[in-house]
């Protein structure tokens, strides 16, 4: 997500509240005015992610869709503009998409409804990580949509990213934000594999092994421990 008059770009790593932070941010922002912006300097490939995006949220969303930072131009990075994006403990984030994805409820677009077609033939969250592990080149699961390493999202081919803590993504998020002039207030967020018990009551030694695997690089990058 991008905004030309306040000069940030917010980068959406799925499930860390991104579709609660750009409803937020969308009601804070001139539509109008970035949507003119963005013709004026002719980023038309942003502007029609961002376009798209609006009209499929009714007007609510204001977003570019979980794009990585090599999709905006680095001369953004020259204008000063405030880069940043939320990371999550990846056992947490791993088993946030799971659930999300897996229980019934109504499903609002066409990926959810494949997700939840391909996730239903397992029987439980400890048979999925299984399956994963022995099928991990190969299964769409790992490989699109809210399952992606948080890495994709988050790399380093723009530096100077500011990165928020999920677990303190209120306070942090609104202090970065207060400080571009927006009176951002996070109303709420969901956290799925906490709403019953904490995400670590999911995994067996077995499974937080092979999430550790897949998510390796992440692991790594942002130093999360279990």
């Amino acid at each position: 997500m991008i905004s030309l008059e306040h000069k940030f770009i917010f980068l959406e790593n799925p499930k860390t509240a991104t579709t609660s932070i750009c409803g937020e941010l969308t009601e804070l922002i001139d539509v109008n005015l970035e949507i003119n912006l963005l013709k004026k300097l002719r980023h038309n490939t942003i502007l029609n992610a961002h376009l798209g995006n609006l009209s499929r949220s009714g007007g609510k969303q204001w977003r570019d869709g979980h794009l990585p930072p090599n999709f905006y131009s680095r001369d953004f990075l020259d204008k000063g503009f405030l880069i940043f994006g939320v990371i999550r403990n990846p056992w947490d984030r791993f088993l946030s998409a799971f659930l999300h994805n897996y229980r019934e409820r109504q499903r609002e677009n066409v990926y959810e409804k494949s997700m939840f077609e391909k996730l239903s033939k397992w029987d439980s969250f400890e048979n999925f990580c299984f399956h994963l592990k022995e099928s991990l080149k190969i299964d769409p699961c790992f490989t699109s949509g809210h399952f992606i390493k948080q890495s994709y999202f988050l790399n380093d081919s723009i530096k100077d990213v500011k990165l928020v803590n999920y677990n303190n993504i209120k306070s942090d998020l609104t202090n970065l934000l207060n400080n571009l002039g927006l009176n951002f207030k996070l109303k709420h967020h969901w956290n799925n594999s906490e709403k019953i018990t904490s995400y670590r009551d999911y995994y067996t030694e077995e499974t937080k092994s092979i999430v550790a695997d897949l998510y390796r690089e992440d692991i790594k990058n942002f130093n999360f421990q279990f």
